[in-house]
């Protein structure tokens, strides 16, 4: 599971570069290694960016697919403008359905019966 989602403001030359990653949570380099990799996904783009006299901001957004949430994502949503109370239910809303959905691939492999509907 992973999309980008790029924000501009051409006003005052910024762009904000976000993407969401859902890795297996073996540990938390998992979580590291999942950072520097989306990062450098963007690299290229974001020098580009840069060039262009954009300040950017290049990171990702990872939530474990057991559920972790990475500190680290903090970051991200005081650069989103994400108001505090939103930010709780948000944290808890997408842990949630990481969960719900981790759950139902893991039964649909061993059962072959899907849970939960598209």
């Amino acid at each position: 599971m992973d999309f980008c989602k790029n924000l501009f403001d051409d006003k005052n030359r910024i762009a904000t570069i976000i993407d969401v990653a859902i890795p297996f949570e073996s540990s938390y380099s998992a979580f590291e290694d999942t950072r520097r990799r989306k990062k450098e996904k963007y690299a290229d783009i974001e020098r580009i960016l840069k060039e262009k006299g954009y300040k950017t901001f290049n990171d990702a957004f990872i939530v474990g697919s057991l559920g972790s949430f990475d500190p680290a994502n903090e970051a991200c949503i005081r650069r989103l403008r994400i108001t505090p109370r939103y930010a709780t239910l948000m944290k808890k809303l997408m842990v949630s359905d990481v969960i719900k959905w981790s759950r139902d691939i893991y039964v649909e492999h061993v059962t072959g019966i899907r849970q939960y509907a598209e």
